[in-house]
């Protein structure tokens, strides 16, 4: 892609933020500092939740690097939510394009979706990662998949009183009402 750089695909010289509203903003992730921002958005979330476990950030940062076998027929833009001035969330909008070419359709999802309890900063996450799919051509926006779904994929619907298991995808119980507001529907 063009501006695209360095070690990761989400790199690129073309800094983007989007202004939502007087109080928050959503930026385009793209240099490894802000890489790092996006990863420890898990950390604010979880910070009170004893049945959270905290992701590694080796394989974390696997998935997002330009040489895993995924970007050859992949690609993805990722987003930070702030709401005054504060990292309150984020979300990875993603395309597989063997995925879309092997079902016959343009379908694109979102994934490592994580938020603070405010409907606003979900909102204005799931439309960046909406809009993205969209100026893709993508027709269907799924999710939440964390890149594959053998990472993760789902919101949690039950057991918020056990401790997460690596690999599975843990969530608050708010997500499942943030994904309802939005109007998104379970498959």
């Amino acid at each position: 892609m063009v501006g695209n750089k360095g070690n990761y695909v989400f790199q690129s010289d073309f800094a983007e933020t989007n202004v939502v509203s007087p109080d928050i903003e959503i930026s385009v992730v793209t240099t490894l500092k802000d890489f790092k921002d996006f990863f420890r958005v898990s950390s604010i979330v979880y910070q009170d939740d004893d049945y959270w476990v905290a992701p590694f950030w080796v394989e974390f940062k696997f998935f997002f690097i330009r040489n895993n076998p995924f970007w050859t027929h992949g690609e993805c833009k990722l987003f930070i939510a702030k709401k005054n001035n504060k990292i309150v969330g984020r979300i990875a909008a993603i395309i597989d394009y063997k995925f879309c070419e092997t079902i016959g359709r343009k379908i694109g999802y979102f994934g490592f979706f994580e938020c603070i309890e405010d409907y606003q900063c979900a909102e204005a996450l799931f439309k960046s990662a909406q809009n993205w799919l969209g100026l893709k051509q993508m027709t269907v926006m799924r999710g939440p998949i964390n890149g594959r779904v053998d990472i993760g994929c789902g919101f949690l619907h039950t057991g918020f009183e056990s401790r997460q298991s690596f690999f599975y995808s843990y969530s608050p119980p708010y997500y499942l009402s943030f994904a309802e507001q939005f109007n998104m529907k379970k498959s």
